[in-house]
């Protein structure tokens, strides 16, 4: 059998590679792994009518190991495109947000021809197979508003004790209202004189208290936009009569310039009478 040789013309823009088209030299068509990247105005995930592609994203070609084959940025329209380097093998696409826009959620709205088919936690496609003569569907990509945000309340916000040895148990409720996937965090509270608190094992949260005294819970999961996470609650005790206030505080997303700190704390009133 004659081997086929695989020629590839690079396209290039501005001195930007944009992606590269493959052919066949006997003039067959070679297969392309393609997609287009789409401003998701409304952030729902899919792209509705209006909502046009964005230029100059960086996407890679990936091998299953993690490897880079190719890197390549969109065009004025929003596409890229691959030749896959090996005709029949199994790839991943991996786009990459910026620092205004984050990536949305992936797979809703039932339509894979007009949703974000890219993790929005990894920028990963799924796997995508091509032969010499095909690749499986494009991966498309959809951004919108970067916004990081992590929210915290305390429920109840309030503990009264009638005698100095009650106690109450409280939860810190930790939720994800921005738009950018937020993968692990930590929260504490410093111990006032005469409080004792004791957290409540978790799945999602580690808990101790350090010599400060504090208490420090740290977390490793990933909480996605519109999540909540399981709850970290906390028996708080008074050991003497007195009123304090405990404010828990989440580190959130404090390295990225579009967190709103003002929902990092929940404070929690105590009072305890004899």
């Amino acid at each position: 059998m004659r081997a086929r040789i695989l020629v590839a013309v690079v396209i290039a823009a501005a001195g930007v590679t944009v992606g590269a088209t493959m052919s066949w030299a006997d003039g067959g068509a070679a297969p392309a792994v393609a997609g287009v990247v789409f401003g998701d105005t409304n952030g729902d995930g899919v792209r509705g009518a209006g909502e046009t592609g964005v230029a100059g994203i960086a996407v890679q070609l990936k091998d299953l190991k993690g490897g880079t084959y190719a890197d390549a940025k969109t065009d004025a329209e929003g596409r890229y495109s691959f030749a896959p380097p090996v005709p029949t093998a199994d790839y991943k696409v991996k786009v990459y947000g910026t620092d205004k826009l984050t990536l949305t959620r992936p797979d809703v709205g039932g339509d894979p021809t007009v949703d974000s088919d890219i993790d929005w936690v990894t920028g990963l496609s799924p796997i995508r197979h091509c032969t010499e003569t095909a690749c499986d569907g494009e991966s498309d990509a959809g951004l919108t508003e970067r916004r990081a945000d992590i929210a915290i309340a305390a429920d109840p916000t309030s503990v009264n004790f009638p005698a100095q040895g009650g106690s109450a148990v409280t939860k810190i409720v930790y939720t994800n209202p921005g738009t950018v996937p937020k993968i692990g965090d930590s929260l504490s509270v410093e111990i006032p004189d005469g409080v004792t608190l004791t957290p409540k094992p978790a799945p999602d949260w580690k808990c101790h208290i350090d010599d400060f005294p504090a208490l420090i819970c740290n977390t490793e999961s990933v909480l996605v936009p519109g999540a909540v996470s399981m709850p970290v609650e906390v028996t708080v005790t008074a050991n003497k009569a007195l009123t304090a206030e405990l404010e828990f505080r989440m580190n959130g997303f404090y390295r990225d310039p579009t967190e709103n700190p003002a929902d990092n704390f929940a404070k929690l009133a105590i009072t305890a009478t004899r």
